[in-house]
């Protein structure tokens, strides 16, 4: 479903936590079709578990978190 909501341009926000782990494979979120989404990074935190999580903004949408 994300896959597609992206590649509809219908994300405003993304919220992603990296894991301190290295699996070798798993499903991506981001559309095959090329297309350049700018997204501008407004916070991270680091959670308990050692993983960072990041809050993205598309950079259309930007003036609404400054």
């Amino acid at each position: 479903m994300v896959q597609s909501l992206l590649a509809a341009d219908l994300v405003n926000e993304l919220l992603l936590t990296i894991e301190p782990i290295i699996l070798g494979g798993g499903k991506t979120i981001f559309p095959a079709n090329g297309k350049a989404m700018p997204f501008e990074l407004v916070s991270t935190e680091k959670a308990s578990t050692g993983a960072q999580v990041c809050h993205y903004v598309r950079a259309r949408n930007l003036h609404d978190y400054i």
